[in-house]
């Protein structure tokens, strides 16, 4: 369930950075003086995505190996 809202976190950003950085781009294309690079674009893309499900990953693992009954005891 962790794993899940940290995906769609994770995708959200992406998705409204990239609209975002389209609608600023925007002009500067339909001007002509500006294209895509859709190659980079994509690769830096997913290089973030992995990264945050890595972190996600690495992150839940951690918290489900810590003893959870004790530790909220203590809060």
């Amino acid at each position: 369930m962790v794993m899940g809202e940290n995906l769609a976190l994770l995708l959200g950003g992406l998705l409204s950075g990239f609209l975002a950085a389209l609608v600023v781009v925007l002009p500067s294309i339909y001007a002509g003086g500006a294209a895509i690079p859709l190659g980079d674009l994509s690769i830096m893309l997913a290089v973030v995505l992995v990264a945050g499900i890595l972190s996600s990953l690495a992150s839940v693992r951690a918290t489900l190996r810590a003893p959870l009954l004790p530790a909220l005891r203590g809060d």
